[in-house]
C-alpha cells in the first residue's frame, strides 16, 4: 500500500489529503453486518423520471445546519471524518429531523479500526488520514455525537464518554450520541444510481482525486486540466446540476468557505472526473436494510 502523504497548497494553504490507495477504497464483500450493506441497487426507488434536472439538498433542506457548514480541515488529513460525519448529519436530519452538526472530532478521537484481511494494515489515523469505508461502519455501528459536545480541532484528541472543550479539556457533561441510522456500500456505480441515492437518501459519500489546478478553482463547473495528482480526498455529494451545457455533481468540500463557491466545488458529472463515480457510501433508516 502506498503511504499516506500531507500535501499543502502553497496558494491556498489548504491540506489536501492522500486518500487511502484508491483500490482500497472498498474492501471485499461484507462477512459481518458491522461493516456497511451491500446496499442492491434495485431498491433504489426512485425512477429516472422521476430525477429533476438540478437537485441541491440545501434547497431541498433549508433549516438543516449540517448542510449549512462546511468546515476546514486545517493542517489535518481529516475529509475522511469529516466527510463522513457530514454525510451522516445530512441523513439525520432529513430522515429523523435531528438536526446537528456532526463532530468529525470524536470520530478522529475514537474511531480507530483497522480493515480486515487482506488489507490488516490500512487503519484510521486521525489527522495522517483515514478510509472511507471504516469511517462509514464506525458510524454505522456507534452513530454521531454534535460537533457543539467534541469541537473540531484539527489535531488528535482523547477518546472519552464526556463532552470536551474548545481545547480539547474532557468536561463533566456526558455526550449524547445519535446511532439512529446504518450504512450502506453500493460499489457499481452509474449516475443515475448516484443521483437515486441522493434523491432518496441524503448527501453520498464517495472520494475524489485532487489536481493541482484544483488550486484556482472559484466558480463554474471543474474539469481537471492539470496531469500533476495531489492525492485523493474524502468528500460528500450533495446535489447535481447543468451550467453552460454541462453537468455537474455539487460537492461539499472541506476546505473552508474561502475556497470555491463558499465552500463547495463543482465537479463535471457522467465522465468520471476526478474518479468522482467509482462507487459510495451513505446511510439510512435501518429499517431499510435486510442482512
Amino acid at each position: 500500500m502506498s503511504s499516506i502523504l500531507l500535501i499543502a497548497s502553497l496558494v491556498l494553504g489548504r491540506v489536501f489529503d492522500h486518500h487511502i490507495n484508491p483500490q482500497a477504497f472498498h474492501y471485499p464483500k461484507n462477512t459481518t453486518s458491522s461493516l456497511p450493506y451491500q446496499f442492491p441497487a434495485s431498491r433504489l426507488r426512485a425512477s429516472n423520471k422521476d430525477l429533476p434536472s438540478n437537485y441541491d439538498l440545501r434547497q431541498q433542506y433549508p433549516d438543516s445546519v449540517s448542510l449549512k457548514t462546511v468546515l476546514e480541515q486545517g493542517e489535518c488529513q481529516s475529509s475522511w471524518a469529516i466527510s463522513s460525519t457530514g454525510a451522516y448529519a445530512d441523513s439525520l436530519y432529513i430522515h429523523k429531523k435531528i438536526n446537528i452538526v456532526a463532530s468529525p472530532q470524536f470520530q478522529m478521537n475514537c474511531d480507530t479500526d483497522c480493515a480486515p484481511d487482506p488489507y490488516p494494515n490500512i487503519c484510521q489515523r486521525d489527522c495522517k488520514g483515514g478510509s472511507a469505508y471504516l469511517a462509514t461502519a464506525f458510524l454505522g455501528n456507534y452513530g454521531v455525537v454534535s460537533q457543539d459536545c467534541v469541537p473540531y480541532r484539527s489535531v488528535k484528541g482523547e477518546c472519552a464518554d464526556y463532552c470536551q472543550d474548545k481545547a480539547g479539556k474532557i468536561t463533566e457533561t456526558p455526550f449524547k450520541i445519535h446511532s439512529d441510522l446504518c450504512s450502506a456500500v453500493i460499489e457499481k456505480v452509474s449516475v443515475d444510481l448516484m443521483k437515486q441515492a441522493i434523491y432518496q437518501y441524503g448527501s453520498i459519500l464517495t472520494q475524489m482525486e485532487i489536481f493541482e489546478d484544483i488550486q484556482g478553482y472559484k466558480t463554474g463547473v471543474y474539469q481537471h486540466s492539470s496531469q500533476k495528482s495531489l492525492g485523493y480526498q474524502a468528500i460528500r455529494i450533495v446535489g447535481w446540476g447543468t451550467e453552460g451545457g454541462k453537468a455537474f455533481w455539487l460537492v461539499h468540500g472541506c476546505w473552508g468557505t474561502g475556497f470555491g463557491e463558499s465552500g463547495r466545488i463543482k465537479i463535471l458529472a457522467g465522465k468520471n472526473e476526478c474518479s468522482i463515480e467509482k462507487g459510495f457510501y451513505f446511510f439510512a433508516p435501518c429499517e431499510d436494510f435486510h442482512y
